[in-house]
């Protein structure tokens, strides 16, 4: 199978994390199609041997193996690094607007610039590159068997998807549309995915990598004018699309309803506006990607405090606000709650 050359043009390795994370339930639509081979087997008796291997092993090696992980584990890995820069990066998001529309704030947008490339550059090292290796061989071995013809004509989509496809090029209703007519035919009911939300998240997919990419350029000239507005132009556009998003979901309810949240997409999810009641996040950091030696360490946060609840395991846990007004009053092993409190 031809290597997956979609990213080349993505120049920084978190811009590629996150253009797979906003685009990762193609990977969930790959493991479908995998799974329906071997309940329909009919359908795909012209398919070459070598897209066949490459869908047994989205079937026999995802959550069992470091390089396939599963939806979960996916979700962590890209999260440890991206979530904690959702807030940074939508105060450049909106820098980006204001220096577009009044001309005149072009220093509050550089500022934002140099903030979030603080923050990139101290998390940078193998730790990313591992995750962005990961990705990598996963989504494009996703991306490469479904665009390919073998699996396409399958559901109906005689039309070619271009090389690249969803990262590089033009966005491709073609492939969009074999994406929506795979969840339709082999995802779960509650996970709707139409034509124009595959085409909206691919673009999101492609201006939150460029923005990435553009924020980490350090090459001569990068604080030109001209440079600053084509990176503010791209923010902006991204802060456009994801609001487009936002307007598709019923986001008091994705708040209150767990099982409607869970039938968001993860660009979805992650374009969710922060819960006013409070909110709950958990990071979980897998010690079999290497991040940690043993166990798990877990962060709950929410508006009053931190609270473990009670867990039911012998890994232990270490609870934090991220509040540097709140401090680390007790440690845990999980089955024996302690509680969090803010000095």
């Amino acid at each position: 199978m031809i290597a997956y050359q979609g990213t080349e043009s993505i120049t920084h390795p978190l811009g590629r994390v996150y253009a797979r994370r906003t685009l990762d339930h193609l990977v969930t639509l790959a493991t479908r199609v995998a799974d329906d081979i071997v309940a329909r087997p009919r359908l795909y008796r012209e398919c070459p041997v070598s897209t066949v291997k490459t869908l047994s092993a989205f079937r026999s090696l995802t959550g069992h193996h470091p390089d396939w992980p599963d939806p979960t584990q996916r979700d962590e890995l890209t999260a440890n690094v991206l979530l904690p820069l959702l807030e940074p990066l939508g105060n450049l998001r909106a820098a980006a607007w204001r220096q577009l529309e009044t001309g005149h704030s072009r220093q509050g947008f550089l500022d934002e610039v140099l903030l979030i490339r603080s923050l990139i550059a101290s998390s940078e090292g193998s730790t990313i590159d591992y995750i962005d290796s990961v990705t990598d061989r996963l989504f494009g071995a996703a991306a490469t068997v479904l665009a390919s013809g073998d699996i396409s004509k399958v559901f109906g989509v005689t039309e070619p998807i271009p090389a690249g496809w969803p990262l590089a090029g033009a966005l491709d209703p073609n492939g969009a549309y074999l994406c929506e007519l795979l969840n339709t035919e082999l995802g779960q009911p509650r996970t709707k995915l139409s034509q124009a939300k595959f085409l909206l998240m691919q673009r999101l997919a492609q201006l939150g990598s460029r923005t990435l990419a553009g924020i980490m350029d350090t090459s001569e000239g990068w604080e030109d004018e001209d440079r600053l507005d084509v990176l503010a132009g791209s923010a902006a556009a991204w802060s456009a699309s994801l609001g487009q998003l936002r307007m598709r979901i019923d986001v008091p309810r994705a708040w209150k309803d767990t099982r409607y949240r869970r039938s968001l997409v993860t660009a979805e999810r992650d374009a969710l506006p922060e819960n006013p009641a409070g909110t709950i996040a958990a990071y979980s950091l897998r010690s079999t990607f290497g991040l940690f030696a043993g166990g798990h360490m877990l962060a709950l946060q929410t508006d009053g405090g931190c609270s473990t609840g009670d867990i039911g395991c012998s890994t232990f846990y270490i609870c934090s606000t991220g509040d540097a007004s709140c401090s680390l009053t007790s440690g845990f092993t999980c089955g024996i709650p302690d509680v969090m409190e803010c000095a």
